[in-house]
């Protein structure tokens, strides 16, 4: 959430901060809210994803992109990108042996690394697995603000809020070390008020942060990185970093992410796994052992299961409820959802409503804007 170290706003004459970037992740951001009361971390999360990994999103309709620190260099420019093919939905072989019960956390999450191999559809030269991320975030505002602009309220001191909805999707290449492609819609859409005057509100705001036209992001070998890691995010590099032993990537991920035995660890190590699992790039040993990892972490618990899909719940111990969610495909393997919710006890916002949420859909297409 707050580990955004730089931004360039896009958006013209909106002024942002911290606490408005959306977290989209996945997911982009792919999108969240930030609590500017905390110390800025070293990566970008934004959708938790989770909450879908995503290093570039739209804030409140306004793209925010990170600024580039490793040797690619990332394009980005504002075009209609051109049709493609017809997507190709990724069916995997049929599981012969589901889970007919599921008991505990641990059991789903080993059955989702199990999964892995099915998860990764091998793709022909010239083809891009197409990852398309649905967000729901929550804009608050506060017309008494101090340092800072109306829309970064807290939540439980909102004097109004709105729920929008945005989307962004992301084609990368056969070729892992070719040109991926982020493509952040012009779809922003508000769904939902809460407060006086809230519709109002969110008329004005949406009028000042609204786009006609998409925003293009290509990267060559990956996404784009924040800071100076040696590595782009989603590229075969940053993928062979990583040990495979559950136990040590956790280390790893604890390290990559500049973690020092803060009270913001667990929450931090969730949303990193989750978008990295989001994005649905990496090999399928590291796959399994990402979902292996998530059950070393404290506090994750079934939630619901509701058909094919078994949400899991990851309950933060800090000052004031803190929750991630991660929805999972049990016939595929597949994330397909997540959210966070940070902070409830809103006077105006139903506790029901996440700060975020991100709908995930993978499939395989011909070509790439």
């Amino acid at each position: 959430m707050d580990v955004l170290d730089r931004v360039r706003d896009i958006g013209g004459e909106v002024e942002l901060t911290e606490a408005q970037v959306a977290q989209a992740r996945r997911k982009v951001l792919e999108g969240l809210r930030a609590d500017a009361s905390r110390p800025s971390r070293r990566r970008l999360w934004i959708g938790i994803g989770s909450i879908g990994g995503v290093l570039a999103a739209a804030t409140a309709a306004t793209a925010i992109v990170i600024a580039v620190t490793t040797p690619q260099a990332a394009v980005v420019e504002a075009v209609t990108p051109t049709p493609s093919a017809p997507p190709v939905v990724v069916t995997p072989p049929p599981v012969t042996t589901p889970p007919t019960e599921i008991v505990g956390a641990a059991a789903v999450l080993e059955h989702a690394a199990e999964l892995a191999p099915l998860s990764s559809p091998a793709l022909q030269p010239g083809q891009y697995l197409l990852v398309q991320s649905r967000i729901e975030y929550v804009v608050t505002y506060d017309a008494d603000i101090v340092d800072g602009a109306p829309y970064s309220s807290p939540r439980s001191e909102a004097e109004a809020g709105w729920l929008v909805t945005s989307s962004y999707d992301t084609y990368i290449p056969e070729d892992r070390h070719g040109e991926w492609v982020r493509v952040f819609n012009p779809d922003t859409s508000v769904i939902a008020w809460y407060g006086p005057e809230a519709e109002a509100l969110a008329d004005q705001w949406e009028g000042e942060v609204q786009r006609t036209e998409p925003i293009v992001q290509r990267v060559q070998g990956g996404l784009i990185e924040p800071f100076e890691s040696g590595y782009t995010i989603g590229s075969p590099e940053y993928y062979a970093a990583m040990p495979r032993d559950p136990q040590a990537l956790l280390d790893w991920y604890w390290d990559y992410n500049g973690l020092e035995d803060e009270e913001y660890a667990t929450e931090i190590l969730a949303q990193a796994i989750i978008l990295d699992l989001e994005l649905n790039a990496a090999p399928a040993d590291l796959r399994a052992s990402m979902f292996r990892v998530l059950s070393l972490l404290e506090g994750v618990a079934v939630q619901s299961v509701e058909g094919n899909v078994t949400t899991l719940s990851i309950d933060i111990d800090l000052a004031g409820a803190q929750r991630l969610t991660l929805s999972l495909d049990n016939e595929t393997g597949l994330v397909v959802g997540s959210s966070a919710t940070r902070a409830p006890g809103s006077p105006i916002i139903p506790d029901s409503v996440p700060d975020s949420r991100v709908l995930t859909t993978t499939t395989v297409v011909d070509s790439a804007p």
